[in-house]
């Protein structure tokens, strides 16, 4: 038999590994040669001769340099040899050629596992791994098939694995370079691999050798990622869907999936799909969409995850549910069956803002179906309607001006935006009455302060107790506010309120709600015209203020264009000074971000966040070092254009002279406050959001609307600061606004003091801002009752010692629990039991050492979703309850 080029290469290796410094190496070749004239051996080239007589090994020996490597192959015996010339020779003689000797040598093995196919092809296509060096040495010199799998697959293929599974051969196939060296091979070889695919890849094992073999390898992810389609659901499908397996069949060497191997598939391409970088994940995913398109699939796309059409189709189911809600001809829950299925959708993820939109849809639209009208008997009522419930409206509408690319979902937030907007109009109206009464003979309101009453009542309040930051955010209207404070808290910020009561309600701007007015007021405590200028010279020397400051360090106030430093663009050192300085008891800095936005004629959505005010980072850091309070607030809020209507009769955005006749969504007002503003008598506004008398913008400020008026107000200190008295204020948000819809049957729930809350009012204020409430002490569920009287839970109480939180925190908690059928987010449950989002955890820690007896786990956390979970049954049983419920 011929020698081949990978034995004799391994021969010459081996020889080398016993002696290191063999550069001859002769060999007993028993048939011709057709190798060429030399070979690599561990890189190094060696030279190739037959000889055919003892003279010719002779001439070959004579004429080659010291140093060289070289091989001769001769059919002559040792003996035919005389021992000079095999004394030149590495070992002093000609070798033999046995493939598995040389194997057992290459991998320093003592035995071979008889497991190994014992064919010639194996050992010569293991010396060829050896011949590049390419083997490791055998563990306790056993050479078994995982060893000799794994050198092989690697050699040739680029394999890590000896026994690769299904994800292994996906992995591999994503990459051209190795898929082409397996078409490169032939022979015995190559059937052999595609044997040990289809014996190492379980049930998919067969089906990815075929398919391999058919020259489709690269298509192993691509099939994969189609196959979420295919097998959705593993059950009964569409005929669209068989017909495009039966199309697959060819690409798969033939076979037909079922649907555990297509499920089984996908699961091995989507592992591999999420760990390739972003442009290589795209042209997969592109790769595979096209697949499904030549199957004639590709209308049922939206049942894949990571399919871009997919993604689309998802949002625009969204869209039809959401437009058969609209027209009364569906429910709710499609919406929330479709937002879940766009959730999942990997792309979800990647545009966070258009799955934020279909949230915010989801929740107004549940917040439409909120039955009942009521009125505000009065403005302090409507304000605190407001706050607590049409401020949160308004923060969701305002994310739907975005629109969306699917045509069908724009066409429905368009609608929502008009449905939403016809029930703030009645609303609008009704507390544009209340206002223009009050602002008549203004005087003290429950749930707001005048806006001029801000350094008085606020300020020196808070300054009273420490160091205070006053940041005023120019034109920021309740949802802005919200959308900020959300983002506040996830930065270690409480919200707190004072011993009287202070930062649990808001302020009531001037009228005209105008920066001239509103923030003069605001910042100098009187009602007037004023400028910045105006601005820093009333807060630097208001009485109430230097009352509570050092003389050498009174009140300072920054505007605009003195917050950043001109060659670095961050914080002025000029602000950074005295912000960092304790000593200074009061700072104030005005950011104009949102006013600077509402002017712009460009519709652009912006995210609320502390990253979108340039200079407030830096700001919050500095107060939290110096120990600041941060006093949030605002000189008025704004409208945003949506179809907005021009009239005539004014040259300001929202409000003008009082004179000529009035339309329908105007109104006068007067009073001592508009008139030490604008020295006018009486003004006109607008109390629609819908009108305005100036050109196009993002936004307008000006007019009679809760969204232009109230002033959003809020008393922040970072975690950790507790000062004597205060109390934290409960992250509080409608019901609408949660996930976690109640059951139908409520548990019991009080109005605690504090904090944003929904109206008390108990008749008609239009549908947005009611918000349905229990009855303050209603009886608690039988097996709560029976509970907290158990002999066991009396002994809980003992064990838990101060860890166990009231019993009437018990009570609540598990109300809330019963009520959401066992299962409530820690969100819901803080606003539940009114308690700060900081003070959650530890509570939970508490109710679990009480409720979980012996350590069983009838009170859980889940891990995440940070959702609180209780096994009623196991409960019923530790706690000896008896009846079942």
């Amino acid at each position: 038999m011929n020698p081949t080029p990978e034995q004799v290469a391994a021969q010459v290796a081996a020889m080398v590994r016993k002696r290191p410094d063999a550069r001859i190496v002769g060999i007993h070749a028993d048939g011709g040669w057709a190798g060429g004239e030399s070979i690599a051996v561990n890189g190094t080239r060696w030279a190739v001769t037959v000889c055919r007589s003892p003279l010719e090994v002779s001439d070959c020996l004579s004429s080659t340099s010291d140093g060289e490597g070289l091989v001769i192959l001769t059919l002559l015996p040792d003996q035919a040899l005389g021992l000079d010339v095999l004394a030149r020779m590495a070992g002093r003689r000609l070798v033999r050629i046995d493939r598995w000797e040389m194997v057992r040598e290459a991998f320093g093995a003592g035995r071979i596992d008889p497991r190994l196919p014992m064919d010639g092809w194996m050992a010569d296509a293991l010396l060829g791994a050896a011949s590049k060096g390419g083997v490791h040495p055998a563990p306790n010199g056993w050479l078994g098939p995982e060893i000799a799998w794994r050198t092989l697959l690697n050699h040739y293929l680029g394999l890590d694995s000896g026994s690769p599974d299904a994800r292994d051969l996906v992995d591999w196939s994503v990459d051209a370079e190795r898929v082409s060296r397996y078409q490169a091979l032939d022979g015995p070889l190559r059937l052999g691999i595609r044997d040990r695919f289809a014996e190492s890849a379980g049930a998919l094992g067969e089906v990815f050798a075929a398919t391999i073999e058919t020259g489709r390898g690269s298509l192993l992810l691509p099939i994969g990622l189609v196959c979420e389609v295919l097998f959705a659901g593993g059950g009964r499908r569409s005929a669209t869907l068989s017909q495009a397996i039966a199309r697959l069949e060819p690409l798969v060497g033939g076979h037909t999936l079922t649907g555990g191997q297509g499920q089984a598939w996908y699961q091995a391409a989507r592992g591999i799909l999420d760990g390739l970088p972003a442009d290589r994940r795209q042209r997969r995913v592109e790769r595979a969409e096209r697949l499904l398109g030549d199957l004639r699939a590709n209308r049922y796309a939206g049942l894949s995850t990571v399919f871009l059409t997919g993604f689309q189709q998802r949002l625009a189911a969204f869209g039809k549910a959401l437009s058969g809600v609209l027209d009364g001809k569906t429910r709710i829950d499609g919406m929330e069956t479709a937002l879940e299925a766009v959730r999942r959708h990997d792309e979800a993820g990647r545009h966070p803002e258009r799955a934020e939109r279909l949230e915010m849809a989801l929740r107004l639209v549940r917040r439409l179906e909120i039955p009942g009208h009521r009125t505000s008997p009065t403005l302090g009522e409507a304000v605190e309607a407001h706050l607590a419930d049409g401020a949160f409206v308004d923060w969701a509408r305002r994310t739907l001006l975005g629109g969306d690319p699917v045509e069908g979902l724009a066409r429905g937030f368009g609608r929502l935006y008009r449905r939403v907007r016809e029930d703030r109009e009645t609303l609008n109206r009704i507390f544009a009455e209340r206002l223009a009464d009050w602002n008549g003979a203004p005087g003290p309101g429950k749930g707001f302060l005048p806006i001029e009453a801000f350094l008085d009542e606020v300020v020196a309040a808070v300054a009273s107790e420490g160091p205070v930051l006053v940041v005023v955010i120019d034109g920021m209207d309740g949802g802005v506010f919200e959308e900020l404070s959300e983002d506040l808290r996830h930065r270690g910020w409480v919200r707190w309120a004072t011993p009287a009561g202070v930062g649990a309600g808001g302020l009531l701007s001037a009228l005209p709600s105008m920066t001239a007015y509103s923030r003069t007021a605001l910042l100098t405590g009187r009602m007037a015209s004023g400028s910045a200028r105006n601005e820093k010279s009333g807060f630097a020397n208001h009485p109430a203020l230097r009352s509570v400051s050092r003389p050498a360090k009174p009140p300072v106030l920054f505007h605009k264009g003195e917050l950043t430093d001109a060659a670095a663009g961050g914080l002025s050192p000029a602000v950074r000074g005295p912000v960092a300085d304790a000593e200074r008891r009061i700072v104030g800095v005005v950011i104009n971000a949102v006013d600077d936005h509402l002017a712009k004629s460009e519709q652009m959505r912006l995210e609320w966040t502390v990253e979108s005010f340039r200079v407030l980072d830096a700001l919050l850091y500095e107060a939290r070092v110096a120990g600041r309070a941060v006093v949030l607030t605002a000189d008025h809020g704004h409208v945003l254009e949506e179809d907005g209507r021009q009239i005539e009769g004014g040259e300001e955005e929202r409000w003008r002279a009082c004179g000529g006749p009035l339309s329908g969504q105007e109104m006068v007002f007067e009073g001592p406050r508009i008139k030490a503003a604008t020295g006018m008598e009486r003004v006109v506004l607008p109390w629609s959001e819908a009108v305005r008398y100036s050109g196009k913008k993002n936004g307008y400020h000006g007019g009679a609307t809760p969204q232009e008026v109230v002033v959003p107000l809020g008393i922040f200190l970072g975690v950790g600061r507790e000062p004597e008295g205060w109390r934290p204020l409960a992250e509080s948000v409608p019901e609408w606004w949660l996930a976690s819809a109640p059951a139908e049957v409520e548990a019991p729930r009080r109005r605690r003091k504090g904090g944003k809350r929904a109206s008390s009012v108990p008749e008609a204020q239009g549908n947005l801002f009611e918000t349905p409430e229990r009855e303050a002490g209603a009886p608690a569920s039988a097996w709560i009752r029976q509970l907290v009287d158990s002999e066991v839970y009396a002994a809980q109480l003992r064990l838990a010692g101060r860890l166990a939180p009231p019993t009437e925190v018990v009570r609540e908690v598990l109300a809330t629990l019963e009520a959401r059928r066992d299962r409530v987010p820690g969100r819901v449950l803080a606003q539940a039991i009114q308690a700060p989002a900081f003070r959650l955890r530890g509570i939970l820690a508490g109710l679990q050492r009480l409720l979980n007896v012996d350590g069983y786990q009838v009170l859980s956390v889940e891990e995440g979703t940070e959702t609180v979970l209780l096994d009623r049954e196991l409960l019923r049983k530790q706690f000896q309850l008896g009846d079942r419920t």
